[in-house]
């Protein structure tokens, strides 16, 4: 949640080793793949990045640093707080979410700290409530003009997606997990050539799934470290066009078996994709890469797993005041759904932003997602619509206003466990310096 132009320009040299799970609302994957740097050169701007003079906040100048707080206050309502297919309860809820960005206003090198919670408290269904919250912690060396190494720590608590494929939906809206994370890259640019590499390394703690009858499920053997190399070699043939080319490792280690004398899904991952990262001014920007991913499984009771991978993006700018922008990818990810070990995860999204005024910004989303597990007889797809406005009062105060219809099918075996559908409205006010 970077504010506009001062936090664009800081952090689009990480822009494609995203942290996890930033916004657990619209990821599906615990850790997200990574997206070619270069993405954007600079050459256009978005409707939601254009400056606004008389609207962005200013910040608090403390010595050298620039602090921007922020408190955001909204009301809601969802139709279906348990997401089920059946005997659905609907209810109301007041969300606080405070939060605060503090960069360096320095030349040369960069450090920024990043940090918000979300307090969500439901009306009439106290079990749940949502405590979640995220602090991360960046820094940039440059060394010459040729050579930056960033650095990162991350440590948060999140809400699984609901359009989650590695557990029944039914469970997702009530799971939460802590992550640790720690980043090292570096980017060496020199000429029309461009090498990047990455080592990053995260730690997930699941919590129990209490429901409301009382029970509940341990998800400790979910409980896992992700190690993450990555190597991308990229090189610009114009000023506006590059070809690219990535090879990321993965190992998965669980800290637990799965169950009693069953071992749990240890594995080891290897991604290769290449393509095209290009920025034609007053036109589009975009990234289209295609490869193939492999992950094998220590134990021989799962299937080992391969198949093609599709990570693209891009944005296309209609006028200045509109900005269209449409994703794809194909990714593998664990499951913990019957006898499964893993799935393919299938995803296309679309977005308009549309300036209706200086201060009013309209947006429309949809997304479609597809979830082939392996091994068994279990599909599972969602999709979701969101219409929504923004209006600056000032440049202290921010309206939000947003509604969303989600649907999820899902077949298990015959059955349609999983399968729900939920439309929920919000409406919020932010006050910032």
């Amino acid at each position: 949640m970077i504010s506009k132009t001062i936090g664009i320009a800081l952090l689009g040299a990480t822009a494609s080793l995203s942290s996890i799970a930033q916004a657990q609302t619209d990821a599906s994957t615990l850790i997200d793949p990574t997206v070619p740097q270069g993405f954007d050169r600079g050459r256009n701007v978005s409707v939601l990045e254009q400056p606004r003079p008389d609207y962005d906040p200013l910040g608090i100048h403390v010595g050298s640093f620039l602090a921007f707080p922020t408190l955001q206050t909204a009301a809601g309502y969802s139709n279906n707080i348990f997401l089920v297919q059946d005997g659905t309860q609907d209810d109301g809820f007041i969300d606080v979410r405070p939060g605060l960005r503090v960069n360096s206003d320095w030349s040369q090198h960069m450090v920024m700290f990043r940090g918000d919670a979300l307090m969500r408290r439901f009306l009439s269904n106290p079990i749940r409530n949502e405590d979640s919250w995220s602090a991360d912690l960046l820094g940039r060396l440059d060394i010459g003009s040729e050579l930056s190494i960033f650095g990162e720590a991350q440590a948060s608590r999140q809400y699984e997606s609901p359009i989650s494929g590695q557990i029944n939906a039914s469970s997702t809206v009530l799971s939460s997990y802590m992550t640790n994370m720690v980043r090292v890259n570096a980017e060496y640019k020199a000429g029309q050539s461009k090498a990047l590499f990455n080592v990053d390394h995260s730690v997930y703690d699941f919590s129990n799934i209490n429901f409301p009858d009382g029970s509940f499920v341990d998800q400790s053997n979910r409980d896992r470290t992700i190690t993450r190399v990555l190597g991308q070699y990229e090189y610009a043939f114009t000023p506006s066009v590059s070809l690219y080319g990535q090879v990321t490792p993965q190992w998965t280690n669980y800290r637990r078996d799965l169950a009693v004398g069953v071992a749990n899904r240890d594995s080891f991952a290897l991604r290769t994709i290449g393509g095209i990262n290009f920025d034609i001014a007053g036109l589009a920007r975009g990234t289209v890469g295609l490869g193939y991913t492999w992950r094998n499984f220590d134990s021989p009771l799962y299937k080992d797993v391969d198949g093609f991978s599709i990570e693209a993006r891009l944005d296309y700018f209609l006028s200045p005041l509109t900005t269209v922008s449409v994703a794809a990818r194909r990714i593998i990810d664990d499951a913990n759904i019957g006898a499964t070990a893993a799935f393919f995860e299938n995803r296309v999204s679309a977005r308009v932003d549309h300036e209706l005024l200086t201060n009013l910004l309209l947006n429309g989303r949809f997304e479609y997602s597809d979830q082939d597990y392996i091994g068994v007889q279990q599909t599972s797809n969602a999709y979701s619509g969101a219409l929504g406005a923004r209006y600056f009062s000032s440049r202290h105060l921010q309206w939000d206003l947003q509604s969303t219809y989600m649907r999820r099918t899902s077949d298990f075996q015959g059955t349609s466990s999983g399968t729900f559908n939920e439309f929920r409205i919000s409406l919020g006010i932010t006050f910032r310096s």
